[in-house]
């Protein structure tokens, strides 16, 4: 893939400390990886270099990027580095699924457990709940993902001025950065030597982690501390002319200190349709007839993501699609969808909500966001009108609407 001006420029920058705002389908992995291979090959090749990432289909797509093994290059998660930083000084059992069931605390209670760790916001975890979950770990000898990174700062804090060799580095790179806790943020600080140049890639558009304790503001926390030069990619080589107007359209209405317009590279028009239903039986008898005009038209099964907001939204849908033999069809969370393209996109079960925050509205937005720019070519919606209208997201798109009743 041949690099746009802006990307060379942020491949070949030189400067201790950068943040990449990297807006949806904006090639920023191959940034990542021409940009490694340029320092390997043109700066030093005996660099030692970090590149973190966030969930280990991340890491495993990063790690297929480069074909030669480098011993000087490491890929992983922040939970994998830290594991491998204190594996040697503690006998770790850590927390997992199948430890669920034996918490009487609710799944709400755990994730705001796990956020007000993650923020270190330590007035939040005088609660029951937390006292519970931590006298649980305690008994069974368990520590948590959080747990792990704590216990790593606290080595690294431990160790002052002189870092051990396995968490000392030339250059370190972080995708993702919007999904950074505080904690994880305290631990970059301290990874950050001197002479450690530090790359961080990322889109305040598609924060949509809060609710497991990302930090808000943690972008402007990390220019400010590390005075980082801010470069921006705005061409999307992804969506097709109207995906990306609507998109664009909606989350112009979320403020942002860094916000890039996303500019489209694809000629072609797209096609994106607005279905405002009242029942659920509309909704899946509409899902199931334009996938399978999709279908009859030549896209292949693997091609198709139907996007949800909540699991609820499709159960009904996941039998239905069973009977008419479309099982190979993607189902996917807006969360889950996250990193993801399909050259069909259908959002379904989008509802007019009343939001009891500025926040909670703009994460919601963005989640919305996040969704739509995961379609390539076709973008379907299906929106419920009730006495309340319908959603405000569908009004900010200005989409064209057919209504069925």
């Amino acid at each position: 893939m041949k690099m746009n001006e802006k990307q060379q420029l942020a491949i070949e920058s030189n400067e201790q400390s950068v943040f990449l705002l990297s807006g949806a389908g904006t090639g920023k992995t191959s940034v990542i990886t021409n940009k490694v291979n340029w320092i390997l090959a043109k700066i030093s090749p005996n660099s030692k270099i970090l590149i973190l990432s966030f969930t280990k289909r991340s890491v495993f797509d990063l790690k297929k990027r480069f074909s030669k093994t480098n011993d000087n290059l490491f890929i992983t998660t922040f939970h994998g580095l830290c594991y491998h930083m204190i594996s040697a000084d503690f006998d770790i059992h850590l927390f997992d699924a199948k430890f669920r069931s034996s918490l009487e605390l609710s799944d709400a209670e755990l994730l705001q457990v796990s956020a007000s760790k993650r923020l270190l916001d330590f007035r939040r975890t005088i609660t029951k709940p937390f006292y519970e979950y931590s006298l649980f770990l305690t008994k069974n000898q368990l520590i948590d993902y959080t747990d792990l990174e704590i216990l790593t700062l606290e080595k690294l804090k431990k160790s002052g001025q002189k870092l051990p060799e396995d968490a000392t580095f030339d250059y370190i790179f972080i995708d993702e950065f919007q999904d950074t806790s505080m904690v994880q943020f305290e631990l970059l600080k301290m990874l950050c030597q001197p002479k450690t140049k530090i790359f961080a890639v990322g889109d305040p558009d598609q924060s949509i982690y809060s609710f497991r304790g990302t930090g808000l503001n943690i972008i402007d926390a990390y220019v400010k501390t590390f005075h980082a030069s801010v470069l921006n990619l705005d061409q999307n080589y992804r969506c097709s002319v109207k995906i990306l107007y609507h998109a664009n359209l909606l989350i112009k209405h979320n403020r942002s200190k860094l916000r890039t317009t996303l500019k489209g590279t694809k000629k072609n028009e797209g096609i994106v349709q607005c279905h405002l239903i009242r029942k659920v039986e509309e909704e899946i008898s509409l899902v199931i007839l334009n996938i399978r005009s999709l279908l009859n038209s030549g896209f292949q099964q693997k091609e198709i993501a139907i996007i949800f907001r909540n699991h609820k939204d499709i159960v009904r849908l996941r039998y239905v699609l069973t009977d008419h033999y479309m099982s190979d069809i993607h189902l996917l969370s807006m969360h889950q969808s996250k990193g993801l393209e399909f050259k069909v996109v259908l959002i379904i079960g989008v509802k007019p909500v009343v939001y009891e925050n500025k926040s909670t509205l703009y994460e919601e937005r963005r989640l919305f966001f996040v969704s739509m720019t995961r379609a390539m070519d076709h973008l379907y919606v299906y929106g419920y009108l009730n006495n309340k209208g319908m959603s405000r997201f569908l009004k900010e798109c200005k989409f064209k609407y057919e209504t069925h009743d």
